[in-house]
């Protein structure tokens, strides 16, 4: 292992309820899972510090300077300005009192923004989460970027309690997450519930249901939003779970379904997938973007696509480009082979956490990073 790892600083924001919380956290628990215990700055520290796990596993890393030989920013595009700022405001001098600065941005289209590309270029390197959202990178600021990905290794004791959930013990469960919050079109969710309403209507006598995690805002709101949309048909077959849960809940949540269905027209990474994959679920996602380095043949269910253009307003910086229209179709069949072979699912599910152990687990996750820092930092 090489001393890039050895004096390096996380920034972001790790103890907000977001994605890139969730993204640095998985580089914080991939570096501890080789001895490395990396500082971890908040940046804002606008976040409250509620999760009592979480608080334990950064108590010896948390800092309340970013000092460090380098710094690597888990933030997008958009917040650099205002985060440079908050930098300054700190320590006008925070540049001379580091070597390197290194930036992890998502992103979920095929091109990246160009008003976003002159933030980036005031880093000394660039990381991407997946090789989708690297090709988008490297067009956009011709420059390599490294690919590192996101650990998916959940260290959370899973205890599977269905009851909890509201889920019941003798069915078949797809979980699905339901995002109702703005740019709803690229999470998809009309399309999960085409596949309810069909997987319904072709298995009438099956015991199955799919469970919604929703993203939404406010409980009773949600389940409004999302009733109009619902057949009565289908009401008997759906489980909606409205509050915010935190990573062991969510976790088991995981562990208490016994599939996982991702409709999405586009992701950075699918960091549902890979936690999925990781406690042996068979998966049912988009084949394309950012979830294809997990979508593997045999170790998951890739569903086919057609390529359609963005519509207006339907996304930022979306006008002239395109993503996936994943077929329903496609996922309805595949449902109903794992609802009446239970057996294909554990076997693919087996292959999955296999899958996952080798290539997005904390171990080789810190190999990553240690070799796209080098290929930065030695470039």
């Amino acid at each position: 292992m090489s001393n890039v790892l050895d004096d390096i600083c996380l920034i972001g924001h790790p103890h907000a309820s977001i994605g890139m919380s969730e993204q640095l956290l998985s580089h914080v628990s991939a570096l501890q899972s080789i001895g490395v215990e990396p500082k971890v700055y908040d940046i804002y520290k606008y976040a409250k510090r509620q999760d009592e796990r979480l608080v334990s596993q950064l108590q010896h890393s948390e800092v309340d300077k970013p000092v460090a030989e380098t710094l690597i920013f888990h933030l997008n595009g958009d917040e650099v300005p205002a985060a440079l700022r908050a930098m300054e405001k700190q320590d006008p001098d925070w540049r001379s009192k580091v070597k390197n600065t290194i930036i992890v941005p998502a992103w979920e289209l095929p091109r990246y923004p160009d008003e976003w590309c002159e933030g980036l270029k005031q880093f000394d390197g660039v990381l991407g989460i997946s090789s989708f959202v690297s090709q988008a990178l490297q067009e956009s600021l011709g420059q390599p970027v490294p690919i590192v990905g996101q650990s998916v290794e959940r260290h959370e004791a899973v205890s599977a309690y269905r009851r909890q959930f509201g889920i019941r013990e003798s069915a078949y469960v797809f979980l699905a997450f339901f995002d109702l919050t703005s740019f709803s079109a690229r999470k998809n969710p009309k399309a999960v519930l085409e596949f309810c309403d069909k997987l319904a209507g072709e298995a009438k006598y099956e015991d199955f249901q799919i469970c919604l995690k929703m993203k939404s805002g406010g409980g009773a709101v949600a389940k409004d939003a999302i009733s109009k949309y619902l057949p009565e048909s289908i009401n008997d077959h759906i489980v909606m779970i409205n509050e915010n849960l935190d990573r062991f809940s969510q976790t088991n949540l995981l562990a208490c379904c016994d599939a996982y269905l991702s409709l999405h027209r586009s992701e950075g990474f699918g960091r549902g997938i890979g936690e999925a994959m990781g406690l042996r679920k068979p998966v049912l996602a988009t084949n394309w973007s950012g979830a294809v380095d997990l979508l593997q043949d045999r170790s998951c269910f890739p569903i086919r696509y057609d390529l359609v253009d963005i519509g207006a307003g339907e996304y930022p910086f979306g006008e002239g480009q395109y993503w996936a229209d994943p077929d329903v179709n496609h996922a309805v069949e595949i449902g109903l082979k794992l609802l009446r072979n239970r057996k294909l699912g554990t076997q693919v599910g087996d292959r999955a956490r296999k899958f996952a152990q080798q290539n997005f687990f904390d171990f080789p996750i810190s190999q990553k990073l240690d070799i796209g820092l080098r290929e930065i930092l030695n470039g």
